[in-house]
């Protein structure tokens, strides 16, 4: 990851706590355009994951009742899927890679591994 890495983690987990106490559209654009500046920084899906799990993390920290925490899971998947919803196509081109590479180590009649079969 990147220096730029810190002060988006920061703006995400300020966002997120912010989206978890009113959730208005307004921050859910805010989560979008973070993940813009996620993919512009050259982050990955992996890195996104990791960042929302931080964030969550410490926003789950001052829930006191499973009604809350409940609560918070939910809007925190729907703020999660916003910041991350650009990183689809990456997934995408990710996917039709590995099955590119699956299909053409069958077609060399090369040993694919179980994982691949």
């Amino acid at each position: 990851m990147n220096r730029g890495v810190p002060r988006l983690s920061r703006q995400y987990a300020a966002t997120l706590r912010r989206y978890l106490v009113r959730q208005q559209e307004a921050f859910l654009q805010q989560a979008y355009e973070l993940g813009r500046k996620a993919i512009a920084s050259g982050l990955g899906v992996l890195d996104m994951a990791r960042i929302h799990q931080q964030a969550l993390e410490s926003c789950l920290s001052r829930a006191r009742s499973a009604e809350k925490i409940a609560g918070a899971l939910r809007a925190a998947e729907i703020f999660s899927r916003k910041a991350s919803h650009l990183l689809k196509p990456r997934i995408a081109v990710s996917a039709e890679r590995i099955s590119s590479c699956v299909k053409s180590t069958r077609r060399s009649n090369v040993a694919t591994p179980n994982w691949l079969a």
